[in-house]
């Protein structure tokens, strides 16, 4: 990801519903960010106890875009990176 930014990333349901997100990442040495994954998840904080550790890296998505869709016949819900952000 360091050497090509661009990524996507689809998964399915069982009923052949799907999500596809493609974005460009960005790592970031931000400290405030990094604690604040840190504390939504207890995997991570048991890996690198804290924000601050230099092993543990973040990225952010840019100019992400994704689309919801089945085969139900109702058109795919889009959504870009403007509509979205977990962490605000």
């Amino acid at each position: 990801m360091q050497k090509n930014s661009n990524i996507e990333i689809t998964t399915a349901t069982q009923d052949y519903a799907w999500l596809r997100i493609s974005a460009q990442v960005e790592f970031t040495d931000d400290i405030e960010l990094k604690q604040k994954v840190s504390d939504a998840n207890d995997l991570v904080k048991v890996l690198y106890q804290s924000g601050d550790n230099p092993e543990f890296e973040v990225f952010t998505l840019k100019n992400a875009k994704a689309v919801i869709a089945d085969f139900s016949g109702n058109p795919p819900k889009k959504y870009d990176s403007n509509s979205f952000n977990l962490f605000r």
